[in-house]
């Protein structure tokens, strides 16, 4: 018969070997995580961060309902550094079932922006909502144009819905309307005065649709126009006219809403406090004082891009210093007058 004191030995050393078996798994995992490579605290190399990005675009499957695209071809150093708040600024403010797609030469993106741009390298290793897109050889140019009225490009989209955005201009949280109210539109942009106000601008932001510009693009009623907003804008018309398809332009109320600043300032003299439109581009030098002070107040991400608080003359790719000087209440800057005497 087993005494009580035999059972209590059994269970001391049951529980014994226990803590025994435990100490040992613990220190031979220990022992395994740090002779392990770490991937939480290396970036890695920028090449790294590229192939991990394009990997992760093959192997999604994820279905998006629009996307924002970007080109980011060769521009300047002090260009590129914006990426990463542009970026930002995209994921913050459509809809959360759009993808960002970043259509990128691979040469140039790994060498000449991943290079310094950590923050960028990370985002698009990590961040779900990103897509990565090699362009290819042909399209090897500066001038973005070109890449935008290529079949090639509008076939890659993740999305039929396409928000295009541009390095010049910032996408508006304060917006009196949101995508959706779009929808029922092939293309928009920013007000112009080409065609009669309708349509808009496309250089910097756009919505439309991917399969009109394929539509487009494919149409024996194509115009010949260089620029790719006046092309599908004309295009479309024409396709409307002699196909009796009913490709939807903006009206120029719509380029308003979408990106007007002009319409900020009434007849009067006085601000439309509902004013708010879904991007702003540009420095917007013609603007009153007042206006201005009023769209930064509404569209404070215009900020990320310019020191908007100034005159547009101190800033930009042309700036004055003498009209920016006396912006500011400073004396006119010292010119240097000195002439050659060889």
């Amino acid at each position: 018969m087993t005494t009580p004191s035999a059972v209590t030995k059994l269970l001391l050393a049951i529980v014994l070997l226990q803590w025994i078996l435990f100490s040992y798994l613990l220190r031979l995992r220990s022992e395994e995580q740090r002779n392990s490579p770490s991937t939480s605290v290396s970036l890695g190399s920028q090449e790294d961060a590229f192939t991990m990005a394009v990997a992760k675009n093959t192997t999604a499957t994820q279905q998006w309902e629009g996307v924002a695209i970007a080109l980011m071809l060769k521009r300047p150093k002090w260009y590129c550094k914006r990426y990463n708040v542009l970026i930002h600024n995209a994921l913050t403010n459509i809809p959360y079932t759009w993808a960002v797609q970043l259509f990128v030469f691979e040469h140039f993106f790994e060498n000449a922006i991943l290079d310094y741009h950590r923050g960028l390298r990370r985002l698009i290793q990590r961040h779900p909502r990103i897509v990565v897109t090699k362009l290819p050889p042909h399209l090897e140019t500066k001038k973005p144009t070109p890449v935008l009225r290529d079949r090639w490009v509008w076939e890659h989209v993740v999305a039929d819905r396409v928000l295009t955005f541009h390095g010049d201009g910032v996408l508006c949280a304060n917006s009196e309307r949101y995508w959706n109210d779009y929808d029922h539109l092939d293309y928009v942009g920013v007000p112009w005065d080409k065609l009669n106000g309708i349509g808009g601008d496309g250089t910097t932001h756009s919505l439309r649709s991917a399969k009109a510009m394929l539509a487009a693009l494919d149409s024996p009623h194509r115009v010949k126009d260089v620029r790719h907003d006046t092309f599908l804008i004309s295009t479309l018309l024409q396709i409307n006219q002699h196909e009796g398809t009913n490709y939807k332009i903006a009206s120029q109320q719509e380029t308003e809403w979408f990106g007007g600043t002009h319409n900020l300032q009434m007849s009067n003299g006085t601000l439309d406090e509902n004013w708010g439109p879904n991007v702003v581009t540009g420095t917007q030098a013609d603007l009153s004082q007042q206006a201005r002070n009023w769209m930064i107040g509404v569209c404070q991400e215009i900020k990320i891009i310019y020191p908007s608080l100034h005159h547009p003359s101190c800033f930009g790719a042309r700036p004055n210093p003498q009209s920016c000087a006396a912006s500011l209440g400073l004396p006119p800057p010292c010119v240097n007058t000195t002439t050659s005497t060889a």
